[in-house]
């Protein structure tokens, strides 16, 4: 597992979007003369000692590139919220960058307080949340407005504005693994997004493309389906593509982990050949019906820790066992256990059929069945002096913890 700020700094200094190192906060203000696109504008800065204008990359957010569906219209918002308006520039870090630009927070001051660029193009539904390095002090709101852009159906996030595309009724997916198992800068490929087919028939992604909110796009070529009623898996890292498994090419984690104290999260998105957002999942959920899972108050969890004789050569004499609570089943199908920065997803059939019927974790290597899953680690991972398991969704929200010792749930 690494640290959230670590790997800010990692990603978006992989874009050129910040520097390694911290830097003085600044706030300037200034006026906007141009709007290059729905994130960029360029501003005449007070007291720079020059006329010319600098071109602002807005924080926060990432719209669609010039010449691609949707661009236009988050110039549009821009241009409606900024252009010839007084600004007010903040950065965390004045270092901050992308391309050559300093990346700044730009909000317009008007005669009754503030307003947020960044928050206007987000609720409008013409960008994607982007965390950017240090400049991540309203990461939440943002990906707030575009959790609830996304759930009204509102510009990008209708997804037929481009024009008729591929598949039309897909009943598509995406889920984010954001915390792989162990040591994701170690093991890229411990990070993953799957792409699941709900439907009857195979969709072909040939042409389609998965980003993050990152330049990062991967598209798959001629021959790329997801199978009736099956998942295709796409690494973070580098491997030999099959029927089931793809790879992004990247030498390094892409998601931001989820912390007790670090809520900023990220998400995944699949565009189709027009331009069409499709499918696409953003974590940690913040509204809708995802606040709510369905297995919520219907299973316990309970932990054997502390493993019959040295813990470290007996992983498989610690386990979690996963309790149904209720007479109805229980679908548990791609939920995650985790302990700290160790994850294990149950996958696409675990269930709890009845009241009492249990699916057994154990920590170390095994035969995996529907009720005994084994998470195939070497030596223990349960601390005995304390410690937490929780059962999750893949958009960060809990279903059921268990703690012991020192750990807190």
């Amino acid at each position: 597992m690494r640290t959230l700020v670590a790997l800010g700094v990692a990603a978006v200094a992989a874009l050129a979007a910040a520097t390694p190192a911290v830097s003085a906060s600044v706030s300037q203000q200034g006026t906007v003369v141009a709007v290059v696109d729905g994130d960029t504008v360029d501003v005449d800065i007070d007291g720079d000692g020059t006329s010319r204008p600098v071109a602002i990359r807005n924080a926060g957010l990432q719209t669609m590139e010039t010449g691609q569906c949707h661009a236009a219209d988050a110039t549009a918002v821009m241009r409606s919220v900024a252009l010839g308006q007084r600004v007010r520039l903040t950065a965390a870090s004045s270092s901050s960058s992308s391309l050559g630009r300093p990346v700044r927070t730009v909000d317009v001051i008007g005669p009754s307080g503030t307003t947020d660029t960044q928050l206007e193009v987000l609720r409008r539904g013409q960008a994607l949340p982007f965390p950017m390095g240090f400049e991540q002090a309203r990461s939440a709101s943002y990906l707030l407005a575009a959790e609830q852009a996304a759930a009204a159906g509102t510009g990008l996030w209708d997804d037929d504005t481009c024009g008729a595309g591929p598949a039309e009724g897909a009943r598509l997916r995406v889920m984010v693994m954001y915390e792989g198992d162990g040591d994701e800068a170690k093991n890229p490929n411990a990070e993953w997004v799957d792409i699941r087919n709900d439907a009857s028939s195979a969709v072909s992604l040939a042409g389609w493309w998965l980003r993050s909110a990152a330049q990062d796009s991967k598209v798959f070529p001629a021959g790329t389906a997801v199978a009736p009623r099956s998942v295709l898996r796409v690494h973070v890292g580098k491997g030999t593509p099959d029927a089931v498994h793809a790879y992004w090419g990247f030498t390094a984690p892409r998601f931001n982990n989820i912390t007790a104290t670090q809520r900023v999260g990220g998400g995944a998105y699949l565009f189709d050949p027009q331009g069409d957002l499709r499918a696409h999942s953003s974590y940690p959920c913040l509204t809708g019906t995802c606040l709510t899972p369905a297995a919520r108050g219907k299973v316990t969890l309970t932990a054997r820790y502390d493993a019959p004789g040295d813990d470290m050569t007996n992983p498989n004499g610690e386990v979690v066992t996963i309790t149904s609570t209720t007479t109805a089943r229980v679908d548990l199908s791609f939920a995650v256990l985790q302990v700290g920065g160790n994850t294990l997803q149950l996958g696409s059939t675990a269930a709890l059929p009845t009241k009492g019927s249990t699916i057994r974790v154990y920590m170390g290597k095994g035969t995996t069945t529907a009720t005994v899953k084994h998470w195939n680690h070497p030596s223990s991972i349960l601390a005995n002096a304390g410690g937490a398991v929780e059962l999750r969704t893949h958009e960060a929200v809990r279903i059921a913890c268990t703690a012991w010792g020192t750990g807190r749930c």
